[in-house]
């Protein structure tokens, strides 16, 4: 769905008693066939249940956002090389909407962006790094995903879309949900010119079984169904090229901590961190008045992951977040 504005925008005038998901008038604004049957297989499948508007607009916006994420990143794997370029390009489909609705677009009718439009910037940057997780359930298990899984194992790739190899350190940091554990590890790799490297394949860890009960009561579990494994690509100087940070699904099985959030404004310069992960963090702004552009959002933010983004024409006015687990916007 688009911004809340959007929504706003439409249901002008409309009574209180239209404002749900599956009311009519958001049915009229609906760019789907058979649209509720497919919102509720894939939003009960991901997200806890809600009767709260804009909690489900954030929750589709990131359902978007993490498949098209899914998309982009397979894709560009598939450029393997020579005699493996499998997958050359890919075309955005859509980009806008010729009127306020609910739909694929990545940007709305008033052209403001949805976290699946910063998602794909990402996913397009000449250097990217992706680490996904496969759990070892049987498909017929596969709506307990992390929670039920025996093991699970993380792959590592990165592409390069330069003509040039590059020499560059791989670093791999898990933060436990449920407690304080965490792990880290580096990798110096090298990523192959104008193609995917495959870098690493290893068993996803997670913190010690001693004493936890296992979260389905199988005794044979995996203690990393909590962990969040992020991963970032540094060049020699110690920058910053790429990042990427892997969640535990389903969501709605996930009790996420308060991430501690720390925000420094200056000027147009905005610096977030946290204290525990942090999952599609979205910011706005108090009032309207004059768009923001953002050069980035929709973050997912990891502990000594300090991120910058510019907000071109904050003009002073306060900050509005909201996240997973905290979809209603705040005011910072």
């Amino acid at each position: 769905m688009p911004d809340m504005r959007t929504v706003a925008y439409w249901m002008d005038g409309a009574d209180k008693s239209q404002w749900y998901s599956q009311s009519p008038l958001m049915a009229q604004h609906t760019k789907a066939g058979a649209f509720e049957r497919r919102f509720a297989i894939v939003m009960n499948e991901n997200f806890r249940l809600t009767s709260d508007l804009e909690t489900h607009v954030f929750n589709t916006q990131i359902m978007q956002s993490e498949a098209i994420s899914y998309a982009y990143q397979s894709w560009r794997r598939a450029w393997r090389g020579k005699g493996k370029e499998y997958t050359s390009g890919i075309l955005v489909w859509q980009l806008n909407d010729c009127w306020p609705v609910t739909s694929w677009a990545i940007a709305d009718y008033f052209l403001r962006p949805k976290p699946s439009y910063f998602t794909i910037a990402r996913q397009l940057a000449p250097v990217t790094v992706i680490k996904n997780r496969n759990n070892d359930r049987p498909r017929q298990f596969y709506e307990f995903g992390a929670m039920q899984s025996h093991d699970a194992t993380i792959d590592v790739w990165g592409t390069n879309a330069t003509l040039n190899s590059r020499a560059v350190k791989l670093e791999l940091t898990y933060h436990d949900l449920n407690s304080s554990w965490t792990l880290s590890e580096t990798h110096d790799v090298t990523l192959l010119p104008n193609q995917s490297t495959e870098l690493l394949s290893i068993r996803c860890p997670g913190p010690p079984q001693d004493g936890v009960q296992p979260p389905s009561g199988d005794p044979i579990w995996t203690s990393s169904y909590s962990v969040v494994a992020n991963a970032r690509l540094l060049d020699l100087d110690g920058r910053v090229l790429a990042r990427f940070a892997d969640w535990p699904q389903p969501y709605r099985f996930l009790a996420i901590p308060d991430p501690q959030l720390q925000l420094d404004v200056k000027e147009e310069q905005v610096t977030l961190s946290v204290q525990r992960p942090v999952k599609g963090l979205w910011l706005s702004v108090e009032d309207e008045g004059r768009e923001v552009a953002w050069s980035d959002n929709s973050l997912d933010i990891v502990p000594g992951d300090t991120q910058t983004i510019t907000a071109k024409g904050l003009g002073g006015r306060k900050l509005r977040v909201a996240y997973l687990g905290k979809e209603k916007a705040l005011l910072i």
